[in-house]
């Protein structure tokens, strides 16, 4: 399993930043342009309240190597070989973070649950028993919304950014996503 062979990896000889997806939100907010100024606003109110809540989830997780961005779409098939790709993020942080979009895909992205339940048997852990899962979780998600909303001035993704939105005003933790 690629993600637990990551994790198993010793950190290398040199430092690498630890994690930290606040400063990206907080660029991406202070750019936005051709959105509503109240889902800027809502976004913001919501980064800050769960920025502290992250810094004291991630203060009680063991840390190590982390891949930042692993997601479905960062995966590339050679013939039987399975790569992981996309390696800009790479830190040094709670494992935990990289497990969360499969388990984020679950509710969000209509992943079959038993093709879940395998994920888990294969790395070894359920992050969502885990502690701080839904801080964790919330911070992700704000990520997710924060990277659409850079495109969602028209079509498809001034959709999807809107139901997103309303998904996280709701706090509706089950509303289908569409992935863009």
């Amino acid at each position: 399993m690629l993600l637990r062979d990551l994790h198993a990896l010793p950190e290398p000889g040199f430092a690498l930043p630890a994690l930290d997806p606040f400063p990206t939100m907080w660029r991406r907010l202070e750019q936005a342009h051709g959105v509503r100024r109240q889902d800027v606003d809502f976004l913001r109110e919501a980064c800050g309240r769960s920025e502290a809540a992250f810094r004291e989830v991630v203060g009680r997780h063991p840390t190590g190597l982390v891949h930042g961005d692993a997601h479905r779409g960062n995966l590339l098939a050679r013939g039987e070989q399975v790569l992981l790709i996309d390696y800009e993020a790479v830190a040094v942080g709670p494992q935990a973070w990289d497990l969360l979009p499969t388990a984020i895909a679950v509710d969000r992205f209509a992943l079959p649950r038993r093709d879940y339940d395998a994920f888990c048997r294969s790395y070894g852990q359920d992050v969502t028993a885990s502690e701080g899962y839904e801080e964790l979780r919330t911070v992700r998600e704000l990520g997710m919304t924060t990277w659409l909303m850079q495109n969602a001035q028209s079509g498809a993704a001034a959709r999807e950014f809107a139901l997103r939105m309303e998904s996280l005003r709701k706090e509706d933790r089950e509303r289908r996503w569409h992935a863009l």
